[in-house]
């Protein structure tokens, strides 16, 4: 994750909540893997307004930092 991509979540979307399409290119993964990762309960956590999903940026940052791992491979705690 580049200082690029993480000053991204504050611009992408503009202010307020991410679409499901701000967050996959933030992430640079399809979206269908990130329906993927919410129908496993696993990614950044988000919120259902009626048939839309969108993230707060504020949790997708924190799912960025808790993925980071250390150099032997193990997650930082």
């Amino acid at each position: 994750m580049t200082k690029k991509n993480v000053k991204e979540i504050g611009t992408v979307g503009g202010d307020g909540l991410l679409s499901e399409l701000d967050v996959s290119k933030i992430l640079r993964i399809a979206p269908r893997t990130l329906r993927a990762w919410r129908r496993r309960g696993y990614g950044p956590k988000h919120v259902n307004l009626g048939k839309f999903v969108r993230y707060e940026p504020q949790t997708v940052q924190k799912f960025i930092e808790d993925s980071r791992q250390t150099g032997s491979g193990a997650r930082a705690a």
